[in-house]
């Protein structure tokens, strides 16, 4: 048996009946994007963790660098200074420009189906909803197709009564009860996560 043979049963989970590689019009398995960067290349697009890492909680940033080391899903934080991060191929910094928005932009121009994005800004989190990412707040709020518009709504509400001096002061600090929540949604999340990984044909 060649090695495209045996890549073409675990392609197919069906060793019975994998003799060649999966037809034209046949889907890839569940939550994995196969992607063809070139005709001698068969890759699976394992996802990823997106960090808006100007405004992300020290204790957040070590519960996703222990995420990333125990389950090796990669953890891109993105910030416009510089960032210390642990040395580990599964851990990586993005610097950007220091001007509005090149974080969120940045995140926005990489992030893909079913990715998770860290980040307390809404707006950011409704765009990545909108590319098929889920969003998840330091405090472990949940942003997806059928949560975003609600909370779109109030951080537009939130904002007119500021303006309006009605509602003053930030945020609360960030709890225990937060960050177990955080703990949770992220564990939840990494148990979806596919058990392929890369694979590369001759």
């Amino acid at each position: 048996m060649t090695r495209l043979q045996s890549i073409a049963r675990i392609v197919q989970g069906d060793a019975a009946s994998a003799h060649h590689l999966p037809q034209k019009g046949l889907m890839p398995p569940k939550r994995v994007i196969m992607i063809r960067s070139q005709p001698r290349f068969l890759r699976f697009r394992v996802m990823n963790v997106w960090v808006d890492a100007d405004a992300c909680p020290v204790v957040i940033k070590d519960m996703l660098f222990r995420a990333a080391r125990r389950t090796h899903v990669l953890v891109t934080l993105v910030a416009n200074q510089a960032l210390l991060i642990p040395a580990s191929p599964y851990i990586k910094a993005l610097r950007v420009a220091i001007t509005p928005d090149a974080a969120d932009q940045a995140i926005l121009d990489r992030a893909a189906h079913n990715d998770l994005v860290v980040t307390a800004d809404i707006p950011l989190a409704a765009h990545a909803v909108r590319l098929g990412a889920m969003g998840l707040s330091p405090r472990g709020v949940v942003f997806n197709q059928d949560t975003i518009g609600a909370h779109v709504a109030t951080r537009n509400l939130m904002t007119d009564l500021r303006d309006t001096g009605a509602i003053t002061g930030g945020p609360a600090t960030l709890s225990l009860a937060d960050r177990q929540n955080f703990a949770n949604q992220l564990d939840a999340w990494l148990a979806r996560l596919p058990a392929l990984k890369a694979l590369k044909v001759e």
